[in-house]
This record gives C-alpha cells, sequence and structure tokens, in this order.
C-alpha cells in the first residue's frame, strides 16, 4: 500500500488519506444489583466517564463510602436484660396481720378483692426483683376444712412481653405462713426498651394517697426511683415507683373523696363557710 502510494505521489497525484482510528478498548461497569431503581444514585455523564470511575477510591470503599445510597433504614439493635432465676428452695413469710386481714375477706375458696396480690407480690419481690408479676388465680382452704393440702396456692407471670418466666406460691400450714415459691419456664428476658409496673391497688393505693397528703407527685416519683437500685432499673421493672400520671390520679381521687360537694365551686363555698362559722364561735369565746 505505501508503495502504490509513493508510485502515485511520484506521478503527481495525492492519493486521499485514510487515517484508520484505533479500535477503542471496550469495558463495562459492573453495577451491582439493588432492591429498588430508587436505590441508585446516577452520577452526571462526562466525556471522560474512566475517570469517574477511577474517582472511587479502594480507600473510599474501606470506610463503606460507596456510590450506591440504601433508602432503607437499617434497624437499631434490640437489647434485652437477662438473668438467671433464683435457686431453690426458695421462700418467704406472711405476716400475720396480713393474713389476718385476708381471711376477713374471704369468701369460699377465694379472697375477695385484690390486697392478696399486694402481699403474694412483695413477698415474690424480696426474693426475685427484677420481674413483675401478674396473678392468673389462687385458692384458699376454707377455715376449719380437715382435707389435706396446702391452705394457699396461686400461680403468676412476668408481665414483660418476651420474659418466659412464671410463678407458682404455696402455703402448706397457717402455723408458720411459710410460703415456698417455685420460679418455671427459663431465665429472665426483658426487652431494654420496655417499663412494666403493676397496678397501685387496695391497701397499696391508700398508703400512697396518705404520702400525696404532704408530698407533689413529681416529688413522690422521684424519690421512689432514688430507692430503686441499679440493677432492678437495668431490668425495666418499676413496682415501686409508679407514673407521675398515676401518682397525680390518685391524688385527685383523694381530694374528690374529701370535698364536701361533688362540684369544686359549690364545694369550696361550704368548706368557706365551715371556716366562717369557726371563726365565729372562736370570737364569741
Amino acid at each position: 500500500m505505501i508503495r502504490s502510494c509513493l508510485l502515485q505521489f511520484k506521478d503527481g497525484e495525492l492519493p486521499p488519506c485514510h487515517k484508520e482510528e484505533p479500535e477503542c478498548p471496550s469495558f463495562s461497569l459492573d453495577v451491582p444489583d439493588t432492591k429498588a431503581d430508587s436505590d441508585v444514585v446516577s452520577s452526571p455523564v462526562t466525556d471522560n466517564l474512566e475517570s469517574n470511575c477511577a474517582s472511587i477510591s479502594d480507600k473510599d470503599i474501606g470506610q463503606n463510602k460507596s456510590p450506591y445510597i440504601s433508602t432503607q433504614s437499617s434497624e437499631e439493635e434490640i437489647k434485652f436484660f437477662t438473668c438467671s432465676l433464683p435457686r431453690q428452695p426458695c421462700f418467704f413469710f406472711i405476716e400475720r396481720k396480713d393474713w389476718q386481714e385476708l381471711r376477713q375477706h374471704q369468701e369460699g375458696r377465694l379472697f375477695q378483692g385484690l390486697q392478696w396480690t399486694n402481699v403474694i407480690a412483695k413477698g415474690i419481690k424480696s426474693i426475685h426483683p427484677y420481674c413483675s408479676f401478674a396473678f392468673k388465680r389462687h385458692r384458699v382452704k376454707t377455715l376449719g376444712s380437715q382435707t389435706q393440702g396446702p391452705i394457699f396456692t396461686c400461680k403468676g407471670y412476668c408481665r414483660f412481653e418476651d420474659c418466659p418466666v412464671e410463678v407458682h406460691a404455696e402455703v402448706a400450714d397457717e402455723s408458720s405462713l411459710k410460703a415456698a415459691v417455685v420460679f418455671s419456664g427459663g431465665d429472665v428476658c426483658h426487652n431494654s426498651k420496655e417499663l412494666q409496673r403493676r397496678p397501685v391497688r387496695a391497701a397499696a393505693r391508700q398508703a400512697t394517697a396518705e404520702l400525696l397528703e404532704t408530698k407533689l407527685p413529681q416529688s413522690l416519683y422521684s424519690e421512689s426511683m432514688q430507692k430503686i437500685t441499679p440493677m432492678v432499673i437495668d431490668s425495666g421493672c418499676r413496682d415501686d415507683a409508679p407514673t407521675k400520671n398515676v401518682l397525680k390520679n390518685i391524688s385527685w381521687s383523694e381530694r374528690k373523696k374529701n370535698r364536701l360537694h361533688s362540684d369544686e365551686l359549690p364545694s369550696l363555698k361550704e368548706l368557706i363557710d365551715q371556716q366562717r362559722g369557726t371563726t365565729m364561735m372562736s370570737c364569741r369565746r
């Protein structure tokens, strides 16, 4: 071909110049599969695509600076409080005065009201303070019964959603009032974001109302939280620290009972009248 061009050049003819461009090397960018088209962030097309690819260094990849941004938010790590159950045998003693009060509210083979749950929960908490227990059922032997078996039994379970712990309490005789406690179900397992409390009922509610006569709900709540040990705080059990809203409701209910009238304004008027009458009596004397 060169020879023919030279011959034509010698003859005075300039051959047309055909310049063969070298083939552009082909390359492909492997884009990882994504869950949705919206997960891929595309960059503007430039004249030098290879320079865009070269801008992603190995260091950036090591630091998770990927050109692909996921729109799916990663789930936060869920933490759990776990601990072993107390070793057997476990027991506590019911106070004699508490038992006598329960007997006064017994009908058939059941205690009426919910005070018995406060008594049993208090005893169980002295052994295992990390679970907040609710009770399914109970049975109590009638007075003068000659049948064999314990005088009192009850079953309960932990209120925490993921906790498998169950409890069985049994009082064998009335002379000692020793309550044997058996835990079952497995180790304690409480979600760190979950809090549980027993309802404030019966005598416990009345005792709380008496404290609120001289303290504000916020103050009583702070004092109750300070008395809880750090490990019980971590467990999420707040049986000994009712919420501020619960304390406000108890305080409001107690004040409402002491009103002279169901409506607030007439009650206030009657109270003022009573105070005026008392003042006048003292002045006459």
